[in-house]
């Protein structure tokens, strides 16, 4: 834990916002609840769990908060956040984490058996192998997740009988539970040739229909599939309608940043953003240019995907104000240009800045602040923060 000094008092319940000192992490609650009761119907409406990704918010407090809305548990990006939520009194988690040194593996099963339902991913044959020797040298049952790649090109095996095969094995394991299967089609929001909402449920489906013929594939095999997970923020929206889809895994859509923001334009926009970091004008050193108090360390200001998605403008994005742009980040400090500016900008004046990424931006703060109607009404430590193992 950094030392904590006199400027990181905590402020007072009902203090304006206006009166935050800066750089500050805020969360408008408000925002939060729409985005929030939006996902739910979109689950109630196409008879799909919602188990939400908490690495966005990594805050335990939040997660109750959520789940009196979804009940449908969490998932957790790393074993040290899930361990933060399994110490919270969180009783169904998701963890996502894909440990494979004997220290973790054995870490992630004295986590497991304090949590009622447990599973975990496995992305391959190797992962089974070792999960299985975990398990059996603790004599623990483990409930497993195997992810099937659809198309990113990140984790999972391929889809039909790469993935009978890896079921198969899970199954035949004496200490393991097949407890789903998972894909993350978050390429279908990257791909350049994808920009209208039919276009995404094209595209979307397309992924679907690899994991409703990899689910046939497998319960011809005589192994039970009762759970389909799918998901990121973008694309649920579509994947949630496909009938081979049982649970949605979205995280982001709690809070929205300026990425989700260019990838889905047409279905988001800032008023769907929750998450806004506060800065301070401290200089200005010319007439089209300001120097605030929010750098690399305070806030995540541009992508570095080099797709040719990401390449449109995904830097921080000032809200309420217009002819205002965010420049360059530098460590605790960052230009920004008012040349073209409505109002005129002067030392002293707060710019609030929507993040390019959110958990990123997250993870840089000791302290979130909830507020409503520019007061303060909540204020909460990101227990999760720094949790990277």
């Amino acid at each position: 834990m950094s030392l904590q000094t006199s400027l990181d008092a905590r402020p007072d319940l009902y203090e304006s916002v206006a009166d935050l000192e800066t750089p500050a992490l805020i969360l408008d609650l408000d925002v939060l609840d729409r985005n929030l009761a939006e996902y739910t119907a979109l689950a109630s409406e196409h008879d799909v769990s919602l188990r939400t990704h908490m690495k966005t918010t990594k805050i335990p407090d939040l997660a109750h908060y959520v789940l009196e809305e979804t009940g449908d548990g969490i998932i957790c990006q790393t074993l040290g956040e899930t361990e933060v939520m399994a110490a919270s009194g969180i009783d169904d988690i998701y963890d996502y984490s894909m440990v494979v040194t004997e220290t973790k593996l054995d870490h992630l099963l004295r986590v497991a058996e304090k949590v009622d339902h447990f599973e975990t991913n496995v992305s391959g044959p190797e992962h089974v192998e070792r999960f299985e020797r975990a398990a059996a040298n603790r004599d623990q049952r483990l409930g497993i997740v195997l992810e099937i790649d659809t198309g990113g090109g990140r984790f999972g095996v391929d889809p039909g009988q790469p993935a009978v095969e890896v079921a198969a094995q899970i199954h035949e394991a004496d200490h393991l539970d097949l407890t789903a299967l998972k894909t993350f089609e978050a390429h279908v929001k990257q791909d350049p040739d994808v920009e209208t909402p039919d276009e995404y449920e094209r595209a979307c489906f397309a992924a679907m229909d690899e994991m409703r013929r990899t689910k046939d594939g497998i319960e011809d095999a005589g192994i039970a599939v009762e759970t389909v997970k799918a998901g990121q923020s973008a694309t649920v929206r579509y994947t949630a309608k496909h009938p081979v889809v049982t649970e949605i895994n979205p995280g982001k859509f709690l809070v929205n940043d300026i990425s989700e923001l260019s990838f889905t334009s047409y279905d988001l926009d800032e008023e769907d953003c929750a998450l806004s970091v506060l800065s301070t004008v401290i200089a200005k050193p010319s007439a089209d240019r300001v120097m605030v108090d929010a750098g690399r360390k305070a806030l995540v200001s541009h992508q570095t995907d080099t797709s040719e998605v990401a390449a449109a403008d995904q830097r921080a994005r000032p809200r309420h104000r217009t002819g205002v742009h965010y420049l360059q980040g530098y460590e605790e400090q960052g230009i920004v240009d008012v040349s073209n500016a409505d109002d005129e900008i002067e030392v002293g004046d707060v710019i609030e800045f929507i993040p390019t990424t959110a958990h990123t931006t997250l993870n840089l703060h000791d302290t979130l602040i909830g507020v409503r109607d520019e007061q303060v009404v909540d204020v909460w430590d990101v227990q999760a923060r720094g949790k990277v193992k």
